[in-house]
């Protein structure tokens, strides 16, 4: 017990020593490895009351510059929360939770953002709710993908893969293969429906073409026929106009037959 207080000792002269010098990330980040030692050391107790003391000089902080640092009480947060999820207490990790949102919404930092997806799939999945663990990784894939065509896209999943196989972490592994394979199965649905609303475009294209040349065939052959018969009942014409100038100069060259027509009418 003396040991540990000796140690607990040094270690708040180092934090105040990292704090004196203004370099407050410096000494959370301190705080923290001392954090996770102590609990790899099966010393809760003192794990719990490093985070206290780190709370402690966070608000020295904020006292002296007079502005809030949100996001290094999130990192102590995170600390806690790890710490809550080892020891499988579901309440407190909720709560740290909740602690760990309230940093991040007033920090609006796209890195604490996506750590604290990252951080929510972990603890949905500790605790058995995967699908809610899935839906932050995929909200986290939207989020840095955002804005981003095809090839980004496809080139923003490799890499988290990548880093997940790195850091052999098989449930993100796991969980960023089946997002992959679900957008790569959406893309060609995608592509495919493009296609086949291009080839119907294209046919009702080609339908569209066809009836104007339809249409305009159909006035050609309507013209092309006019223009025979035209011919036709114009010669026809001129033969019924030959016939008749052809019976009254007949009736005039013959005066007999004309006097005897006109006798007849005379009776």
């Amino acid at each position: 017990m003396k040991k540990h207080l000796i140690i607990w000792a040094m270690m708040c002269c180092i934090f105040s020593a990292y704090a004196q010098e203004t370099n407050i990330q410096k000494s959370i980040e301190e705080g923290i490895k001392t954090s996770i030692q102590q609990t790899e050391n099966r010393e809760w107790k003192e794990a719990f009351a490093t985070c206290r003391e780190l709370d402690a000089l966070i608000h020295a902080h904020e006292k002296g510059t007079k502005k809030q640092a949100p996001e290094l009480h999130y990192q102590v947060s995170k600390e806690r929360l790890r710490m809550y999820m080892r020891l499988n207490n579901a309440e407190q990790s909720k709560l740290q939770i909740e602690k760990l949102e309230d940093c991040a919404n007033q920090a609006q930092q796209n890195a604490l953002s996506e750590d604290l997806l990252m951080t929510k799939a972990g603890y949905f999945q500790k605790f058995g709710m995967n699908d809610k663990s899935l839906q932050c990784y995929k909200q986290l894939v939207q989020k840095r993908s955002a804005g981003q065509d095809e090839n980004g896209t496809n080139k923003c999943f490799q890499d988290m893969l990548a880093q997940a196989k790195k850091s052999n972490n098989a449930s993100l592994t796991q969980a960023l293969e089946r997002l992959y394979i679900n957008w790569q199965d959406s893309i060609k649905g995608v592509k495919a429906a493009s296609e086949l609303k291009s080839l119907k475009d294209e046919y009702a294209a080609t339908q569209s073409t066809l009836q104007e040349k339809e249409s305009k065939i159909t006035t050609q052959q309507g013209f092309i026929i006019f223009m025979c018969i035209q011919p036709v009942a114009i010669g026809e014409a001129i033969l019924i106009l030959i016939a008749v100038l052809y019976n009254h100069r007949n009736l005039m060259e013959n005066p007999k037959h004309r006097d005897s027509k006109t006798k007849d009418y005379n009776k």
